[in-house]
């Protein structure tokens, strides 16, 4: 597993194998303080790859661009 926090996000990407299709998919599960609770999201990504590695680090990227996306709807 890979983690990473981002903009007071925690970010848990793992790819798993599909092996139906042979690829490896891309996943995350972020997860945020929102007062004294904690909220969660779990994120599939369409991305089809050989290498884990190469999964992971997109959907850490994906995840990235999921939080920004995220918190500029809840500063308008």
């Amino acid at each position: 597993m890979w983690t990473r926090t981002y903009r007071n996000h925690f970010i848990m990407a793992f790819p798993s194998f599909d092996t139906t299709t042979r690829n490896w998919r891309a996943q995350a599960d972020i997860s945020w303080c929102r007062g004294d609770r904690r909220d969660s999201a779990f994120v599939r990504y369409n991305h089809g790859a050989t290498e884990a590695e190469a999964v992971v680090g997109f959907a850490l990227q994906q995840s990235v661009e999921w939080v920004d996306r995220k918190l500029t709807l809840y500063e308008r």
